[in-house]
């Protein structure tokens, strides 16, 4: 039994004395280290001095190196087969209107009072494509700026105008009017209506609602030389226009000072 003992004993002794000759610190006599299981050789990073000195793989390992700043230019290059913008302008006339061609017995009115370069003009008055047969006009006594004024068949009304003003314009008899015209007291009228103007009669009362002459002061853009006889009663419109050298159709401004004939 003793002798198993010491057996065992010189058994483990001998093992440790051999493990240290093979890690000895001497590179000459010691062999790189192996893998316990199979005896092959260890890589280098697990060298004991090696991983003292940190150079473990630097011989094999990637390098590092300062990096450089580098200024890239780029120019860049114009396509001249690219395409090309070329600035067109473009030139509107004033707008220029045709006239209407009307029928036989019609007329061209300016329902609005202001027909520049024939925008707006109407045909009214006749029967269509049947030659009509008027009455000659009728010279009417007065009428606003000394003189007769002509007492027309029809008369197209225009803003601010209505059948009683046209009565007294034309000395007529404002219930004939109406009748000759297929209207009635509180009928609905606009500006383009034709009337009918009696060439008979005359206005029961006084025609004038304001006295005139006068000078009146334009209230408004919308006022016109029609709607301005209107207000004085039996004053022509045209006679108005006369009166102040300008066309009938003139665009009045608020402020503008108009003489009344």
């Amino acid at each position: 039994m003793l002798s198993k003992k010491i057996f065992f004993v010189i058994t483990i002794f001998a093992l440790i004395l051999s493990g240290c000759v093979r890690y000895g610190t001497d590179p000459s006599t010691n062999p790189a280290p192996t893998d316990v299981f199979d005896d092959r050789p260890l890589p280098s990073e697990f060298n004991l001095d090696n991983l003292k000195t940190g150079t473990a793989g630097a011989s094999s390992g990637p390098t590092n190196t300062p990096g450089v700043l580098v200024t890239v230019t780029f120019t860049p290059t114009i396509d001249p087969n690219g395409p090309t913008f070329t600035p067109t302008a473009t030139f509107q006339p004033g707008v220029v209107c045709t006239a209407p061609a009307c029928s036989a017995g019609q007329t061209l009115v300016c329902p609005g009072g202001n027909c520049p370069n024939a925008c707006g003009l109407v045909c009214s008055g006749g029967t269509g494509g049947i030659t009509a047969t008027f009455t000659p006009l009728t010279p009417v006594p007065g009428g606003g700026g000394g003189g007769a004024v002509a007492r027309p068949a029809t008369w197209t009304l225009h803003e601010g105008e209505f059948p009683y003003c046209i009565a007294r314009r034309f000395d007529v008899d404002p219930t004939a009017l109406l009748i000759a015209s297929g209207l009635s007291e509180g009928s609905l009228y606009s500006a383009g209506r034709v009337l009918t103007i009696p060439q008979t009669g005359s206005f029961p009362g006084p025609r004038a609602l304001i006295p005139h002459p006068a000078s009146y002061r334009v209230i408004s853009a919308e006022e016109t030389f029609y709607s301005i006889a209107c207000l004085y009663g039996d004053p022509h419109p045209q006679r108005i226009a006369d009166a102040n050298s300008l066309p009938i159709s003139s665009v009045l401004s608020a402020g503008q000072t108009i003489n009344i004939p």
